[in-house]
């Protein structure tokens, strides 16, 4: 089966759970809704695209390998929002707003960020189309049409995203043929790499297990351990829906040299 493996490291990331009240978490591995919007963005579909953006997200699956969570940090936000009226309902924020766009107070939000957090990504098309296959995603992760980001549109990628198209047995296969960052001619070397996840202070790669997490229907190549309940499925973009999905996960401890094995 072919896979289009790639690679996700910046200084930031945040990969949004479910919103309640002022908490905005981030999980510590990527989530399908951003993984989905990356790939859209390098593809060029704008989010009002309905058609282009369902079909994406109804017919791509990933899995992945989580080399190291990062480190949890938040932020703090000071957001307006329009005072409430007890004389009236509202269905939507926007009916909320036009009723009085001057009048607004103000609430605390906190928002959660990965701090050094390093993941690589298998993704597979369930059913191939002739305007998304394989091979397009790959050429449009080499060549994005809009900037692609992690989480937020404040956590750029700080490494290339180095994609490539894989012929494995399982998504465990093709997750494990990259096992250590890849760079590029514009990136630092590889040398400068490992040099500095040798230095006594780094957090970014020394973590205890390795971590998997897949859909339902991959041909995992691996037992779940766990099954977790996540709504990351985008069902609309424009109304920021997203339904429910099931992601499979595994943790494999391991030992600090493992980083560096080439497979």
């Amino acid at each position: 089966m072919q896979y289009c493996v790639f690679q996700l490291y910046a200084p930031l990331m945040s990969w949004g759970e479910t919103a309640v009240g002022m908490e905005r978490r981030s999980s510590p591995q990527p989530s399908k809704s951003a993984v989905t919007g990356l790939v859209a963005a390098s593809l060029g579909i704008k989010r009002e695209d309905d058609i282009r953006q369902g079909l994406l997200a109804d017919r791509i699956a990933i899995g992945v390998k989580l080399v190291s969570p990062g480190i949890m940090i938040r932020d703090f936000h000071t957001i307006q929002i329009p005072r409430p009226s007890k004389k009236r309902r509202y269905f939507t924020r926007r009916d909320e707003v036009a009723v009085n766009p001057v009048k607004t107070g103000t609430i605390l939000s906190k928002r959660e960020y990965r701090c050094d957090s390093m993941a690589f990504i298998a993704l597979w098309i369930k059913k191939p189309a002739p305007e998304l296959n394989i091979e397009s995603v790959n050429a449009a992760l080499k060549k994005p049409v809009y900037q692609p980001y992690l989480g937020r549109k404040s956590c750029p990628p700080a490494l290339p995203l180095m994609p490539r198209i894989v012929e494995a047995d399982t998504m465990m296969s093709a997750l494990d043929m990259i096992a250590f960052p890849e760079v590029s001619s514009l990136a630092v070397t590889g040398g400068e790499m490992k040099q500095y996840s040798t230095m006594s202070d780094t957090r970014i790669f020394y973590k205890k297990y390795i971590s998997y997490y897949w859909d339902d229907d991959a041909v995992a190549g691996i037992e779940a351990e766990n099954r977790t309940a996540r709504y990351d499925q985008p069902a609309d973009r424009k109304q920021w829906r997203f339904s429910l999905r099931h992601e499979n996960s595994h943790h494999i401890e391991r030992e600090r040299d493992d980083v560096f094995q080439q497979n």
